[in-house]
Protein backbone atom coordinates (compact mmCIF):
# COMPACT_ATOMS: atom_id res chain seq x y z
CA UNK A 1 0.00 0.00 0.00
CA UNK A 2 2.70 2.20 0.71
CA UNK A 3 3.99 1.96 -2.76
CA UNK A 4 0.98 2.61 -4.55
CA UNK A 5 0.50 5.91 -2.23
CA UNK A 6 3.96 7.09 -2.90
CA UNK A 7 3.11 6.53 -6.94
CA UNK A 8 -0.16 8.30 -6.84
CA UNK A 9 1.54 11.11 -5.23
CA UNK A 10 4.03 11.23 -7.41
CA UNK A 11 1.88 11.00 -10.15
CA UNK A 12 -0.20 13.76 -8.21
CA UNK A 13 3.17 15.77 -7.93
CA UNK A 14 3.89 15.46 -11.69
CA UNK A 15 0.25 16.89 -12.72
CA UNK A 16 0.29 19.82 -10.89
CA UNK A 17 3.65 20.68 -11.86
CA UNK A 18 2.83 20.47 -15.58
CA UNK A 19 -0.70 22.69 -14.78
CA UNK A 20 1.43 25.04 -13.19
CA UNK A 21 4.40 25.24 -15.72
CA UNK A 22 1.12 26.00 -18.45
CA UNK A 23 -0.24 28.75 -16.22
CA UNK A 24 3.08 30.33 -16.08
CA UNK A 25 3.64 30.14 -19.49
CA UNK A 26 0.31 31.90 -20.56
CA UNK A 27 0.29 34.15 -18.06
CA UNK A 28 3.96 35.15 -18.90
CA UNK A 29 3.11 35.08 -22.31
CA UNK A 30 0.34 37.76 -21.90
CA UNK A 31 2.78 39.88 -19.37
CA UNK A 32 5.28 39.95 -22.67
CA UNK A 33 2.70 40.98 -25.38
CA UNK A 34 1.57 43.55 -22.81
CA UNK A 35 4.58 45.30 -22.13
CA UNK A 36 5.77 45.03 -25.91
CA UNK A 37 2.73 46.57 -27.17
CA UNK A 38 3.12 49.04 -24.11
CA UNK A 39 6.48 50.01 -25.83
CA UNK A 40 5.60 49.92 -29.29
CA UNK A 41 2.99 52.24 -28.07
CA UNK A 42 5.36 55.05 -26.57
CA UNK A 43 7.67 54.55 -29.86
CA UNK A 44 5.75 54.39 -32.81
CA UNK A 45 1.75 56.17 -32.47
CA UNK A 46 3.07 59.21 -33.45
CA UNK A 47 2.19 57.66 -36.90
CA UNK A 48 0.76 55.09 -38.95
CA UNK A 49 2.81 52.48 -39.57
CA UNK A 50 4.37 51.78 -43.35
CA UNK A 51 2.64 48.02 -42.77
CA UNK A 52 -0.52 50.55 -43.45
CA UNK A 53 -3.42 49.10 -45.38
CA UNK A 54 -6.69 51.21 -46.55
CA UNK A 55 -9.78 49.57 -47.86
CA UNK A 56 -13.12 50.59 -48.85
CA UNK A 57 -16.12 48.27 -48.33
CA UNK A 58 -19.55 48.74 -50.43
CA UNK A 59 -22.24 46.30 -49.29
CA UNK A 60 -25.92 45.87 -50.10
CA UNK A 61 -27.57 43.21 -47.72
CA UNK A 62 -30.88 41.69 -48.21
CA UNK A 63 -32.66 39.93 -45.37
CA UNK A 64 -35.90 38.03 -45.78
CA UNK A 65 -38.01 36.78 -43.23
CA UNK A 66 -40.83 34.61 -43.66
CA UNK A 67 -43.60 32.39 -41.88
CA UNK A 68 -41.75 29.17 -40.93
CA UNK A 69 -43.06 25.92 -42.77
CA UNK A 70 -43.87 28.22 -45.82
CA UNK A 71 -41.19 27.78 -48.59
CA UNK A 72 -41.28 31.42 -50.19
CA UNK A 73 -40.30 32.34 -53.57
CA UNK A 74 -38.82 36.25 -54.87
CA UNK A 75 -38.52 37.05 -58.30
CA UNK A 76 -38.07 39.67 -61.06
CA UNK A 77 -36.02 41.46 -58.32
CA UNK A 78 -34.51 44.82 -59.65
CA UNK A 79 -32.79 47.84 -57.54
CA UNK A 80 -31.51 50.67 -58.45
CA UNK A 81 -28.42 51.95 -55.26
CA UNK A 82 -26.50 54.87 -55.36
CA UNK A 83 -23.07 55.46 -56.80
CA UNK A 84 -20.58 56.60 -54.23
CA UNK A 85 -19.07 60.05 -54.58
CA UNK A 86 -15.64 60.88 -54.14
CA UNK A 87 -12.17 60.03 -55.11
CA UNK A 88 -12.33 56.46 -56.89
CA UNK A 89 -15.77 55.82 -56.67
CA UNK A 90 -16.07 55.00 -60.29
CA UNK A 91 -13.47 52.42 -59.97
CA UNK A 92 -15.28 50.96 -56.40
CA UNK A 93 -18.68 50.60 -58.27
CA UNK A 94 -16.99 48.78 -61.26
CA UNK A 95 -15.51 46.66 -58.43
CA UNK A 96 -18.83 45.67 -56.84
CA UNK A 97 -21.03 45.11 -60.40
CA UNK A 98 -18.05 42.66 -61.06
CA UNK A 99 -18.01 41.29 -57.76
CA UNK A 100 -22.12 40.84 -57.93
CA UNK A 101 -21.86 39.00 -61.66
CA UNK A 102 -19.46 36.26 -60.15
CA UNK A 103 -22.10 35.17 -57.56
CA UNK A 104 -21.45 32.23 -55.55
CA UNK A 105 -23.68 29.74 -53.73
CA UNK A 106 -24.67 31.52 -50.70
CA UNK A 107 -25.50 34.58 -52.64
CA UNK A 108 -26.89 33.18 -55.84
CA UNK A 109 -26.42 34.19 -59.46
CA UNK A 110 -27.19 38.07 -60.43
CA UNK A 111 -26.60 40.69 -62.53
CA UNK A 112 -25.56 44.06 -62.46
CA UNK A 113 -24.48 47.69 -64.30
CA UNK A 114 -24.77 51.12 -64.28
CA UNK A 115 -28.14 52.67 -65.05
CA UNK A 116 -29.53 56.07 -65.81
CA UNK A 117 -32.31 57.32 -63.80
CA UNK A 118 -34.36 60.22 -62.63
CA UNK A 119 -32.16 60.35 -59.68
CA UNK A 120 -28.46 60.39 -61.64
CA UNK A 121 -26.57 57.56 -62.53
CA UNK A 122 -26.79 54.54 -60.54
CA UNK A 123 -26.33 50.75 -60.06
CA UNK A 124 -28.48 48.13 -61.07
CA UNK A 125 -29.06 44.76 -59.12
CA UNK A 126 -31.01 42.24 -60.40
CA UNK A 127 -31.71 38.45 -60.06
CA UNK A 128 -31.06 35.67 -62.48
CA UNK A 129 -33.00 33.26 -60.78
CA UNK A 130 -35.97 33.20 -58.28
CA UNK A 131 -34.66 33.31 -54.66
CA UNK A 132 -36.44 30.77 -52.52
CA UNK A 133 -36.05 31.40 -48.72
CA UNK A 134 -37.25 28.54 -45.67
CA UNK A 135 -38.34 31.40 -42.69
CA UNK A 136 -34.89 33.06 -43.40
CA UNK A 137 -31.80 34.32 -45.89
CA UNK A 138 -29.52 36.56 -45.71
CA UNK A 139 -27.52 37.75 -48.79
CA UNK A 140 -24.66 40.06 -49.06
CA UNK A 141 -23.72 41.52 -52.28
CA UNK A 142 -20.29 43.33 -51.81
CA UNK A 143 -16.93 44.47 -52.63
CA UNK A 144 -13.55 45.25 -51.07
CA UNK A 145 -10.79 48.04 -52.97
CA UNK A 146 -7.52 48.39 -51.09
CA UNK A 147 -6.73 51.80 -51.69
CA UNK A 148 -2.62 53.41 -52.63
CA UNK A 149 -3.72 55.94 -49.87
CA UNK A 150 -4.37 56.39 -46.18
CA UNK A 151 -8.28 56.94 -46.40
CA UNK A 152 -9.16 60.22 -43.96
CA UNK A 153 -11.76 58.66 -42.15
CA UNK A 154 -12.18 61.57 -39.39
CA UNK A 155 -13.65 63.90 -42.06
CA UNK A 156 -15.32 61.13 -45.02
CA UNK A 157 -17.89 63.69 -45.96
CA UNK A 158 -15.32 65.77 -47.60
CA UNK A 159 -12.07 63.63 -48.07
CA UNK A 160 -13.23 59.73 -48.56
CA UNK A 161 -16.07 58.12 -50.39
CA UNK A 162 -20.07 58.62 -49.19
CA UNK A 163 -23.18 57.47 -50.37
CA UNK A 164 -25.31 61.13 -51.40
CA UNK A 165 -27.08 62.92 -48.99
CA UNK A 166 -30.28 64.49 -49.47
CA UNK A 167 -30.37 66.70 -45.98
CA UNK A 168 -28.95 69.67 -44.88
CA UNK A 169 -27.94 67.24 -41.58
CA UNK A 170 -25.65 64.70 -42.98
CA UNK A 171 -26.15 62.82 -39.09
CA UNK A 172 -29.76 62.25 -40.30
CA UNK A 173 -30.67 62.06 -43.82
CA UNK A 174 -31.68 59.79 -46.49
CA UNK A 175 -31.19 58.01 -49.33
CA UNK A 176 -33.18 57.57 -52.89
CA UNK A 177 -33.64 53.74 -53.69
CA UNK A 178 -35.79 51.88 -56.42
CA UNK A 179 -36.66 48.34 -55.33
CA UNK A 180 -39.01 46.49 -57.33
CA UNK A 181 -40.00 42.43 -56.42
CA UNK A 182 -42.58 40.24 -56.70
CA UNK A 183 -42.72 37.86 -53.22
CA UNK A 184 -44.99 34.51 -53.28
CA UNK A 185 -46.24 35.60 -49.45
CA UNK A 186 -47.84 39.01 -49.02
CA UNK A 187 -46.46 38.92 -45.03
CA UNK A 188 -42.96 38.44 -46.19
CA UNK A 189 -40.30 41.14 -44.84
CA UNK A 190 -37.39 42.21 -46.66
CA UNK A 191 -34.65 44.45 -44.93
CA UNK A 192 -32.51 46.47 -47.01
CA UNK A 193 -29.11 47.70 -45.35
CA UNK A 194 -26.71 49.38 -47.86
CA UNK A 195 -23.38 50.54 -46.52
CA UNK A 196 -20.20 52.51 -47.42
CA UNK A 197 -17.10 52.41 -44.43
CA UNK A 198 -13.37 53.41 -44.75
CA UNK A 199 -10.73 51.63 -42.71
CA UNK A 200 -6.98 52.28 -42.43
CA UNK A 201 -5.59 48.54 -40.37
CA UNK A 202 -1.47 48.63 -39.36
CA UNK A 203 1.17 46.99 -36.77
CA UNK A 204 0.26 43.75 -37.99
CA UNK A 205 -3.98 44.74 -38.00
CA UNK A 206 -3.83 45.76 -34.15
CA UNK A 207 -4.52 49.65 -34.75
CA UNK A 208 -7.42 50.42 -36.80
CA UNK A 209 -9.71 53.52 -37.76
CA UNK A 210 -12.54 53.59 -39.74
CA UNK A 211 -15.66 55.26 -40.50
CA UNK A 212 -19.54 53.64 -41.80
CA UNK A 213 -22.27 55.65 -43.72
CA UNK A 214 -25.42 53.29 -44.10
CA UNK A 215 -29.22 53.20 -45.24
CA UNK A 216 -31.85 51.14 -44.05
CA UNK A 217 -35.26 49.80 -45.51
CA UNK A 218 -38.01 47.83 -44.21
CA UNK A 219 -40.48 46.21 -46.82
CA UNK A 220 -43.43 44.19 -46.91
CA UNK A 221 -44.55 41.69 -49.47
CA UNK A 222 -44.23 42.67 -52.96
CA UNK A 223 -43.24 46.17 -54.10
CA UNK A 224 -42.39 48.77 -57.22
CA UNK A 225 -41.24 52.15 -56.56
CA UNK A 226 -38.77 54.80 -55.60
CA UNK A 227 -38.11 54.62 -51.21
CA UNK A 228 -36.11 57.17 -48.91
CA UNK A 229 -34.03 55.02 -46.98
CA UNK A 230 -32.42 56.63 -43.79
CA UNK A 231 -29.19 57.13 -43.85
CA UNK A 232 -26.62 57.38 -41.27
CA UNK A 233 -22.81 58.05 -40.72
CA UNK A 234 -20.59 57.62 -38.31
CA UNK A 235 -17.33 59.28 -38.15
CA UNK A 236 -13.51 59.12 -36.34
CA UNK A 237 -14.26 55.18 -34.90
CA UNK A 238 -10.87 53.21 -33.57
CA UNK A 239 -8.01 54.46 -32.89
CA UNK A 240 -5.45 57.28 -34.47
CA UNK A 241 -2.10 58.36 -33.92
CA UNK A 242 -1.38 62.08 -33.34
CA UNK A 243 0.42 63.07 -37.02
CA UNK A 244 -1.79 61.12 -39.67
CA UNK A 245 1.33 60.20 -41.68
CA UNK A 246 3.13 57.75 -42.64
CA UNK A 247 6.64 56.97 -40.86
CA UNK A 248 8.72 54.16 -42.26
CA UNK A 249 9.82 51.69 -39.90
CA UNK A 250 13.95 52.36 -41.08
CA UNK A 251 13.50 55.95 -40.18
Amino acid sequence: MNKIHKVVFGIFIIITLVLLLQYILIFGSLIFLGIAETVQDSMDWEYYGDDVKSNYMYSLELHVSSTPGIRTAIDNVVIYIPVVSGKDNLSVSESFIADVKQGNAYTGKWDSHFVETPNGTMIAVENVKPIMVSEERNIVLDTYYETDYIIDTLEPIENALILPINSDNPSKSFSNIYVKYDISEEEAKVDFNLRVSGTNTWYNARRQDSYSQYCYLTLIGSQDGWFKADNIISTGNGRYPEIREIRSSES
